[in-house]
């Protein structure tokens, strides 16, 4: 039998409350991890100190512009040529109307993604004014690509402005412009826009598991959803915390489990895909196929039917990284076939793993969670790189 690590729910909790100065970050294989974005408070400061208040997405580019769903303050950040701007919002969490220009309108972005010109999409809802949507910024301004601002059940064919959305939280677009997108609680079911037209692509709407290979029949309890560059394989991470942990694949009109025994934990690295317990957050996949998934305190690789890790808060065999430092992946982003972003919700930042090789890397310093240290700030300053 493979050793387990358990991965447990006080993990998370705990990763709330650590707070620490900012130390130094190594790679056990020369390379580096730098801190894009948070890690810092005071408005006005480089990007490293521009504090972010709950990063639950991130997005980058083919030029390796890094995109940031601020989520408690309303915004999507722009991380590029060593400046740190905002892309959407004004910190107001409001609704739109299209046609409004992205920087100087509210808006109320829940997930985010890029499409492959780099537009950005992303949804929106608010549990008591509704407004449930899926937002394209096109000439700097907002545009609709589905939803008519209800918060309902979505009907199968329609036209994807016209029909409401159920709370969206999860979204991906292929390398063809093709959106799939996911809500819960209530609507577990993926779905399809394109040509303006919305279908069901996976799940029944009914939240539960079952075993069933027509991806129109399976029943689902998404976590977070992603699709490949080329639109054939899309992923389903389904995580109760408990019992529900596993790894779904919709490819060539058949769904499959990919990964995961069904109890949650965190295998070691070469356990077979379905021996394996798992924990997956959000999910990144690169150009090859490689299948990247966030595990808070790791980040795991699958490639082919091989289980690694790619980057992690546990000491490596020669002892390095560090005991003490931190990492609390829960959203990634992948450019090429590996270069890899973590966003860390609880520690308020977004890192990247950078080196020649990527296998098993330090976490990163401890922020204050959702404290008052996790706010808005420092648009137009430089990006400054600290040495690791």
């Amino acid at each position: 039998m493979s050793k387990i690590r358990y991965l447990p729910i006080a993990l998370i909790l705990v990763s709330l409350s650590l707070f620490a100065t900012e130390t130094a970050r190594s790679s056990p294989v020369g390379g580096t991890i730098d801190t894009f974005a948070g890690g810092g408070a005071g408005d006005g400061g480089p990007a490293t100190n521009a504090t972010l208040n709950q990063p639950t997405a991130v997005a980058v580019n083919t030029a390796g512009d890094l995109y940031v769903l601020d989520s408690k303050r309303c915004r999507i950040r722009k991380v590029s040529a060593s400046v740190i701007t905002s892309a959407v919002g004004t910190g107001v969490c409001a609704f739109s109307p299209d046609g409004s220009p992205a920087l100087s309108s509210p808006a109320a972005p829940n997930a985010l993604a890029l499409g492959p010109d780099g537009s950005v999409y992303f949804t929106e809802y608010q549990y008591r004014e509704g407004n449930c949507r899926i937002r394209r910024v096109v000439a700097g301004l907002l545009t609709t690509v589905a939803g008519n601002s209800l918060c309902s059940l979505t009907v199968d064919g329609a036209a994807a402005t016209a029909t409401s959305l159920y709370y969206p939280t999860m979204l991906t677009v292929d390398g063809s412009g093709v959106v799939y997108v996911a809500g819960t609680p209530s609507d577990c079911a993926v779905w399809k826009i394109a040509d303006n037209v919305i279908t069901r692509f996976a799940g029944t709407g009914t939240c539960s598991i079952n075993a069933e290979t027509n991806p129109l029949a399976a029943t689902i309890t998404p976590y977070s959803i992603a699709v490949d560059p080329s639109g054939a394989s899309l992923y389903i991470a389904e995580n109760d915390f408990f019992s529900a942990c596993r790894i779904r694949k919709v490819s060539g009109g058949t769904i499959s489990f990919i990964a995961g025994v069904g109890l949650c934990g965190s295998a070691t690295d070469g356990t077979p895909l379905t021996s394996a317990r798992i924990s997956p957050l959000g999910m990144a996949v690169g150009n090859t196929g490689d299948l990247f998934f966030a595990e808070g305190c790791e980040v795991r690789r699958i490639s082919g039917s091989v289980l690694t890790t790619a980057a992690s808060c546990l000491p490596s065999a020669s002892g390095s990284p560090p005991s003490g430092t931190t990492l609390s992946a829960t959203t990634l982003a992948v450019r090429g076939s590996g270069e890899l972003w973590m966003g860390e919700r609880t520690l308020c930042r977004v890192s990247k793993v950078e080196g020649s090789a990527i296998v098993v890397v330090a976490g990163g310093n401890p922020g204050r969670g959702f404290s008052d240290l996790c706010t808005f700030g420092g648009d137009g300053q430089p990006r400054v790189r600290q040495p690791l």
